[in-house]
C-alpha cells in the first residue's frame, strides 16, 4: 500500500510525483522510506539525485540494456 497517493490528469507524468511524495512524508512524519523502486521510464537522473542528496533515499531502477556495470559492481 502506498504511503502517499496522487490523483492527477492522464497527461501528467508519474515521474514528477516522487519528489513531492518524499517531501510530503518528510514534512508530515519526519520520515522517508530508505528505498524506492521506480520505473526508469518515468524517473530521470536529476530526480534520483535529489532524492539521494536531500532525503538519503535510494531509488532503484532496472538497468537499461546498453548500461555496463563497473567495478566493484561487476558481479
Amino acid at each position: 500500500m502506498p504511503l502517499v497517493s496522487w490523483v492527477a490528469p492522464a497527461n501528467v507524468s508519474e515521474g514528477g510525483l516522487l519528489v513531492p511524495s518524499l517531501h510530503y512524508c518528510q514534512a508530515h512524519w519526519q520520515w522517508s522510506p530508505p528505498l524506492v523502486v521506480a520505473d526508469m521510464g518515468y524517473l530521470g537522473a536529476p530526480a534520483k539525485q535529489q532524492c539521494r542528496q536531500q532525503w538519503g533515499v535510494s531509488v532503484l531502477t532496472k538497468l537499461r540494456s546498453d548500461m555496463k556495470l563497473v567495478p566493484p559492481y561487476v558481479a
